[in-house]
């Protein structure tokens, strides 16, 4: 639940912000600020403090039009840089824009106060070359989607024919969660039949035959008892 009367204000160094010509970056903390509540309020017995909402990747897909991969690589840009913190629970996630306060202008104050306004707001808006080259650090040791995904398939074939497979399935509009659930299934079922790592896809083949679309139950279920576990494995991969 969020409050979504009043305004916010921008000053024009926001111009000079390091994301601003991040399109998708821009997009999602300008929608942030936005839906961001004003007040102290609860929803379902959950405290939502003033510059903070509740929401859900998918939600925020939705409202903006960017994917959820797209909308994952955004937040981590923004967190990064100490612009929004992201906590996830089991179905919802709440977003807090840090320096929120910063976003809801002046009314009628003194030169002196808006002059120190103004200085605040450059400060939190534009970093040093220094802050510039730890942020890119901390870009770097973040884990990227497509190393998230290969870690979690199990490092099986030729990395850079995966990543290629990877890219090609973002572009198909097949989302994160649909690769990561799909590869969760498989896993499951090479285990369930006793599986040998040999007879495991690689990792190139299994998003190029579009895995996460497969039922492995019904290979399972079909297989004739007599079989053994070697046997319905080679059927299951296509390889008897």
């Amino acid at each position: 639940m969020t409050d979504c009367q009043g305004w916010i204000s921008l000053h024009r160094k926001f111009l000079d912000w390091e994301w601003y010509t991040d399109i998708n970056t821009c997009h999602l903390f300008t929608y942030c600020l936005l839906k961001a509540n004003h007040i102290h309020k609860k929803w379902r017995g959950i405290d939502i403090g003033r510059g903070q909402f509740i929401t859900s990747l998918d939600s925020l897909s939705k409202d903006t039009g960017l994917s959820v991969m797209k909308i994952r690589t955004a937040i981590n840009k923004l967190e990064s840089t100490n612009e929004l913190t992201s906590k996830a629970s089991n179905k919802s996630r709440l977003i807090t824009v840090v320096n929120y306060d910063l976003y809801q202008g002046i009314n009628k104050q003194d030169n002196k106060q808006v002059t120190s306004e103004q200085q605040t707001d450059n400060k939190q808006i534009t970093t040093t070359n220094n802050e510039n080259n730890n942020n890119n650090e901390n870009n770097d040791n973040k884990i990227s989607d497509f190393d998230e995904f290969w870690n979690f398939y199990g490092k099986i074939g030729n990395k850079q024919q995966a990543i290629k497979s990877f890219k090609k399935t973002l572009k198909l509009g097949v989302n994160y969660e649909t690769i990561i659930n799909g590869v969760r299934k498989y896993q499951n079922y090479c285990k369930a039949i006793g599986q040998e790592q040999r007879f495991i896809k690689h990792a190139s083949t299994w998003l190029n035959n579009r895995g996460w679309d497969d039922d492995y139950t019904i290979y399972e279920q079909s297989a004739p008892k007599h079989e053994s576990n070697h046997q319905r494995a080679k059927k299951a991969l296509g390889l008897a």
